[in-house]
């Protein structure tokens, strides 16, 4: 019979950045073991708060299938004497099953027969097994930041303190952990009820909601967005953008209430991004700016409480936020009467890393990099060597310490505020970006290349130490790092050789590995990422692996190759010199001769031949002017005119002829007619 069954984990308030992967590796893991021991189900709707992780299986079968089991014993002509009666081979086998061998079956036949035992394996039954799987799944949830309670033996984010589990409308005898099954939750820990008995699986989300507990993640963020924005509406403004707030915020609260605050307006004297920080990063409120897209001194936040005292919970956030933005007011400025001198000087004792030195020598190394790679970028010198030095001068800060979020922001504040040239302001500002998936980009040359630098000065170094990131740990940030690398060089279209600006940023470093296998991993490790760009983009994985075999080692210039490519199979005639080129590639790998072949074409006497030489000579005239234009897309074009002639010529010529120069002349055309077609790679991979 087909049933639904809720499993709910009851704890204390679980931190808002673990919910997510407690949730996830909770209900895959129960659906995993369900399966495995063949209580199969339909769907599933999977439920989260911050006190309570939560998952109803529907249409799951509550019993197993019955099984038979057969058991195989002996040979037959092993378990009994010539006389007919079984030997001591026989009656062992008998008694290791507990049954009498008259009892037993005979399977197989003729030689081949043998003693067998038959049994039947009774149904497991959902009731008896559910707790142990659960108990087995929250066994194997991986937290690094787990503790132990009480007398208890797991290991958990928080300590749990009720477990839920019910099938259909029957509540389940037995323990997890020590905890004792009931079907009982819990409401809201103000406005609910201490304990709520579910009477049915299916009714679990109404019933919290009449006490006060949208246990619907999805439902619960839906509610706070529109809160949000009803509230903004009627006060005619708008919050800043913050989806990442809203996702913690949504993690915060049962039962969501948005409202309003205000703050004295003397404090919109502060910079804003320090205002925004105070409010997001310590309070997780929402900012909010006027039409006109001004910082305002409102807020508005989400309270976990709809208790009918509303003056009340407004008052006391307004009076939570004051102090905080008194000591973000005191730390800017303290760091306003700094000199931005004594601030670089104290980089000097700042610690990078305890064998990479301090933050200005690193500094110093990015500096001496991007200096070397202006020319590429079209960048200003004058203003590279500003903006690198300036842009680490925030981290002694007292406001980069109390908000490290600001890190770049401020240093490009205090820039502005001595009076530094306005490009140098601006490739400050964005000096670390991107500094993260979707991130922007830096808009000036000077910071595309001041960001680039960075970036790859930070992976050089760590490369250095052979300290690569192996499984998902990269406690340095270097696969983000690499990932801006690559979008600096192809959304900033920068056509520049990666392979010498390695060599420049290792350069830098005194090391006791060998700089060009280390320069070579560097390489291989941002070519991943490079990769991974690739199939973002939706570039067929066949063109991804077809230009990692070109020599060129510009990832701009790569990208722009992959897209002609892209182009270019959506042309009806690609595949046609896709499979003469494979077929080119076949007859080479028969290729005798090692050394260079130099084709004369005098020595072609068959028509096809002669076709194909005086195409192909046209062919690569034509097509090494686009290569050296970059015009890969017209390149590629020219290769088709060559179809034809390589079909004619293996319909009409004999590539090993009898003769040895024939046949030396021949292979060497194809090696030519090869060389050329596979200038972006080789085209054997794409998808002829």
């Amino acid at each position: 019979m087909k049933k639904a069954i809720l499993f709910e984990v009851g704890t204390e308030e679980l931190p808002a950045s673990q919910i997510g992967n407690i949730t996830k590796s909770l209900h895959e893991s129960l659906s995993q073991k369900l399966n495995q021991n063949e209580f199969y189900f339909e769907s599933k709707n999977v439920f989260s708060t911050p006190r309570r992780i939560a998952v109803i299986f529907h249409n799951i079968q509550d019993k197993t299938q019955e099984k038979e089991l057969i058991k195989k014993g002996p040979k037959l002509s092993d378990s009994f004497a010539s006389s007919g009666k079984p030997n001591n081979v026989g009656k062992g086998f008998a008694k290791s099953v507990n049954q009498r061998i008259e009892d037993l079956i005979t399977i197989g036949s003729g030689a081949d027969a043998r003693l067998a035992f038959k049994t039947k394996i009774r149904p497991a039954l959902l009731i008896e097994q559910a707790p142990s799987i659960l108990e087995s799944c929250l066994t194997q949830i991986q937290n690094a930041r787990g503790m132990f309670w009480g007398s208890g033996i797991l290991k958990f984010a928080r300590p749990i303190r009720w477990i839920t589990i019910v099938i259909d409308d029957k509540a389940l005898d037995g323990q997890v952990f020590n905890l004792k099954i009931s079907d009982c939750s819990r409401g809201h820990r103000i406005l609910g009820k201490d304990q709520i008995v579910i009477s049915s699986a299916d009714r679990y989300p109404q019933l919290l909601e009449e006490n006060k507990v949208i246990v619907d993640r999805a439902l619960r963020k839906k509610i706070i967005i529109e809160q949000i924005q009803k509230i903004a509406r009627n006060e005619k403004c708008r919050p800043l953008k913050a989806e990442s707030l809203v996702e913690e915020v949504v993690d915060l609260v049962e039962w969501p209430k948005a409202m309003m605050g205000s703050f004295d307006k003397k404090f919109l004297s502060i910079p804003k991004e320090i205002i925004i920080a105070t409010m997001q990063d310590h309070q997780r409120y929402f900012p909010v700016e006027n039409t006109e897209g001004q910082l305002i001194n409102k807020f508005i936040f989400i309270a976990n409480n709809s208790s009918g005292n509303d003056d009340l919970i407004v008052k006391g956030n307004e009076k939570v936020l004051r102090p905080r933005l008194e000591d973000a007011n005191f730390f800017y400025k303290e760091d306003s009467q700094t000199s931005i001198e004594s601030r670089v000087s104290a980089l000097k004792s700042t610690t990078y890393h305890n064998k990479l030195g301090s933050v200005y020598d690193k500094a110093i190394r990015v500096k001496k990099c991007a200096e070397n790679f202006c020319a590429d970028f079209g960048a200003s010198e004058e203003i590279i060597s500003e903006t690198v030095v300036l842009s680490y001068n925030d981290l002694p800060s007292r406001t980069v310490n109390e908000f490290p979020s600001l890190q770049g922001k401020m240093s490009a504040h205090f820039a502005k505020l001595h009076s530094f040239q306005e490009k140098t302001v601006e490739a400050i500002s964005t000096f670390y970006h991107p500094r993260f998936h979707d991130d922007h980009l830096p808009q000036s040359p000077e910071g595309l290349c001041a960001a680039y630098a960075e970036k790859l000065d930070t992976v050089a170094g760590i490369f250095t130490l052979g300290k690569k990131p192996t499984g998902d740990k990269d406690p340095f940030g270097l696969r983000r790092a690499s990932g801006g690398i690559v979008r600096i060089l192809i959304e900033g279209e920068i056509n520049t050789s990666l392979s010498e600006n390695i060599t420049i940023a290792l350069s830098n470093f005194e090391t006791n590995l060998d700089q060009n296998q280390t320069r070579k991993l560097i390489m291989q490790f941002i070519f991943e990422r490079f990769k991974s760009y690739l199939l973002e983009k939706n570039i067929d994985i066949c063109i991804v692996k077809c230009i990692q075999k070109n020599p060129s080692d510009s990832i701009f210039d790569k990208f722009r190759q992959a897209l002609a490519l892209q182009e270019f199979l959506k042309l009806d005639d690609s595949n046609h010199i896709i499979n003469g080129q494979k077929r080119i590639k076949n007859i080479l790998k028969k290729n005798p001769y090692k050394e260079n072949l130099h084709f004369n074409a005098e020595l072609c006497f068959e028509n096809a031949e002669k076709t194909l030489s005086e195409n192909f000579y046209e062919t690569q005239r034509v097509g090494e002017v686009y290569l050296e234009n970059k015009k890969y897309l017209e390149y590629l074009c020219t290769l088709t005119k060559l179809t034809q002639s390589i079909e004619q010529f293996f319909l009409e010529v004999m590539v090993f002829d009898k003769d040895e120069e024939t046949t030396r002349n021949r292979i060497s055309l194809l090696c030519r007619i090869n060389e050329h077609l596979c200038m972006l790679g080789d085209i054997s991979e794409l998808n002829g």
